[in-house]
This record gives structure tokens, sequence and C-alpha cells, in this order.
């Protein structure tokens, strides 16, 4: 009986002693929290909050990039020189530009101040200098033009009246050769259409030119009646004339002119096409002065006379 006691007695200390410890255990756990384990579901509970924070992720603001500073730049008044002193040692030999420039900044020195008369006589010298370099340079040049005419443009044009009407005379003489030759060996087409406005007039025209001329090779070609010829010359409106011909073996065909064409035109454009096709350049204006020396042989003999002046060191070219 007694051993019977005391194995009650120790087993009700061991359970007191087991609850205590289980208490103590509980009380620690509630006073750190995040150590309960599994049983408290506190694992469950972290991955639901992960997936949640996961599946709804909060907006992410972009960094903003650091500008760098930029100096300000301030608006300084232009600052213009307030006085010159003028070399009057180079002036005759100075650079054009840089003697401009030397005229304005004391121009300008002296409308500031027009007390100033010293300033006044300044500008009055640089430009009295201005006009005697002007007059020298001048001179010169007149005096290359008559050393070599060849090279001056100006004298294939004159502009008196003299000039003028012989350059007139000059271009009937070549259209009373042109134009007949023309007339012997090539033909007109003359595009049109019975509601075009124009084509009536374009044909009292054409009337009065093969009378004047006395052409007859001349053929109208309506393009309502006939659109693939005009579609094969690459008619766009009308009136539309062209000329046609036989140059050597070779046809030849070329617009004189799309539009309203006056007697003077028409002249124009055959002249056109026989310097075109016969003379192989463009027609511009007769030639008035016979060149014995073209400008291009000119030019290359300076040029040659150059390359050896600087063979040899240095020379003049005259």
């Amino acid at each position: 009986m007694r051993k019977v006691i005391l194995i009650f007695g120790a087993l009700f200390f061991l359970g007191l002693v087991w609850t205590c410890f289980v208490w103590a255990a509980w009380f620690d756990v509630q006073e750190k929290p995040g150590t309960k384990g599994y049983f408290w579901y506190e694992v469950v509970q972290e991955e639901n909050a992960t997936s949640q924070t996961v599946a709804n992720p909060e907006p992410v603001k972009p960094k903003e990039e650091e500008k760098p500073e930029v100096a300000k730049k301030e608006n300084k008044p232009e600052e213009y020189p307030t006085d010159i002193k003028i070399p009057w040692d180079r002036v005759w030999t100075m650079h054009p530009k840089e003697f401009q420039k030397l005229i304005d900044e004391v121009q300008d020195l002296a409308v500031m101040d027009p007390s100033n008369k010293q300033r006044v006589k300044e500008l009055y010298a640089l430009q009295a200098i201005a006009s005697i370099r002007a007059k020298r340079f001048q001179e010169a040049v007149e005096e290359v033009r008559q050393e070599m005419p060849g090279l001056d443009m100006s004298t294939r044009r004159s502009p008196t009246l003299v000039a003028s009407m012989a350059e007139a005379k000059q271009r009937m003489d070549l259209r009373s050769e042109i134009v007949p030759f023309m007339r012997d060996n090539m033909g007109l087409i003359f595009f049109h259409s019975p509601t075009c406005a124009y084509c009536q007039k374009q044909k009292y025209i054409l009337e009065g030119f093969a009378k004047k001329w006395g052409w007859q090779r001349l053929q109208m070609v309506d393009v309502t009646a006939d659109s693939d010829t005009a579609a094969r010359f690459g008619v766009q409106i009308v009136p539309d004339i062209w000329v046609v011909g036989k140059v050597g073996d070779e046809i030849k065909e070329r617009r004189i002119k799309a539009g309203l064409s006056t007697l003077a035109d028409l002249e124009q454009g055959l002249m056109k096409a026989y310097y075109d096709w016969f003379e192989g350049k463009n027609y511009e204006r007769p030639d008035m002065v016979e060149e014995l020396v073209r400008p291009e042989d000119i030019i290359r003999q300076m040029q040659e006379k150059q390359e050896g002046c600087n063979a040899q060191g240095s020379c003049n070219i005259n």
C-alpha cells in the first residue's frame, strides 16, 4: 500500500512539473511572436501573405533621373567699341572686308557723337581712301579688258540701241535660212480637240504661219478621234504642236510648244529643233562677234604660263 502511494505521489509530482513547463513555454511564445511553429499555422499565414503580396504588388515609382544643372546664360548686352585707333599705315593695303568693318565702326562712333568733329573727319578720310582704291581697281580692270578682250563677256552683248537692232536683223537672217530648210525637210503635227477653247485660235495662227513660210506638211490630229497617236507622243494638254522629220537614218520628233503658240513661238521652236538636230547644241541667241581665240584657250594659256612660273620660282604673268 505504501508503495502505491509513493508511485502515485511521484506521478503527481512529474505531472505537476510537466504542466509548469508547458505553461512557461506558452507564455514565452506569446512574448516572442513568430515562434509558434506549424501547429499555430504561422507558416501557412506567411505563405498566404506572400502570395497576396505577389498577386497585388504595390506600384514602384521610378526613380527620377537627376538632371545636370545647366548654368543659365546671362543676357548680357552686346558690347560695342567706344574708341577706335585707326591704323593709317595699313589702310591702303588692308583687306576689303577688314577695311569696310573699320569704316562702319568709325561711322557708328561719328553718329553717336556728332559733336566730335574729329571722328567725322576720320570717316570722310576713310571714305575717300575707299573711293580712290575702287577707282584704281576699275582702272586696272579697263586695262585688262583692253589687253585681253577675249575674256570680256560684255563684248558679246552690247546694251546700245544699235547693237539691239543688229541682233534683231541677225535673228531675222537666221530664221530666213533655218525655217525654209525645216519646211522642206520636216513636218508639223497639230494636236487639238473640238472642245478646246484655244485650239480654234491656234488654227488661225497656223494658217498665217503656213502662208508666210509656204509650209505644206501640216497634219492635224483630233485627240478625241485618235487617242493612240496622242498617247504615243505623250500629249497631255491641247493645243500641242510637234515637229517631226528624218535626220540621217533616224526619225526625230520634238515638241515646239504646248498651249497657245504665237507665230514667234513656232519660228523659235523650229530654230531650237534645227540647232539640236543638226548643230548639236542649244540655240539661245545669235553670236554677234566672231571669236578668233576662244576664252577657254586663253585661260589654258594662262594656266600653262602660271605652271611654268611656279616651276621657275617666280615670274610675272602679262
